[in-house]
């Protein structure tokens, strides 16, 4: 009986140092994107929230912006796209990439009449990999990627 048990956990640590996503490969990069690319600019809504005083009360003013912040060449922030599907970053404004592994481009636009490609991007995580979709734009030597958000998009240059 003991002997059963001592299978029975040997068998579930095997089964846990073993991951699925560790074999996990989206194919061969996109030719389009391989490389590495610095952070040039980004676009995104910030909020501000104040407080001003009117007489002797104070109100709690809750707004919106849009910003848009360019990065310079020292201290760079970049994205690799390497020919085997994987991405890495470096960099703290690139770190919402951080923790994605993996990258495929669709070969087909979102919209026959536009250049704007699909990027799918995997995530491993308790032992699966979850896919999320962002817009692309690929123009020589710039790469834009589209988030979700309406208005934002993040730019990045070829880095030689």
């Amino acid at each position: 009986m003991a002997c059963s048990w001592l299978l029975v956990v040997a068998g579930f640590v095997i089964g846990c140092s073993s991951g699925p996503t560790a074999g996990f490969s989206t194919g061969p990069g996109d030719p389009r994107v391989v490389g590495t690319w610095r952070l040039a600019e980004r676009g995104f809504f910030q909020d501000s929230v104040y407080t001003i005083r009117i007489d002797t009360v104070n109100y709690n003013r809750d707004t919106t912006f849009y910003v848009i912040r360019r990065y310079g060449t020292t201290n760079p922030q970049t994205l690799t796209f390497e020919h085997d599907g994987k991405l890495t970053t470096e960099g703290s404004e690139v770190s919402y990439y951080r923790p994605i592994n993996n990258y495929r481009v669709d070969p087909d636009a979102l919209r026959p009449d536009s250049d704007t490609l699909r990027l799918n991007l995997f995530i491993s995580t308790n032992g699966a990999n979850v896919r999320f979709q962002q817009a692309l734009r690929v123009r020589q030597d710039s790469l834009l990627i589209i988030p979700p958000c309406n208005a934002c998009y993040i730019k990045f240059v070829r880095s030689q």
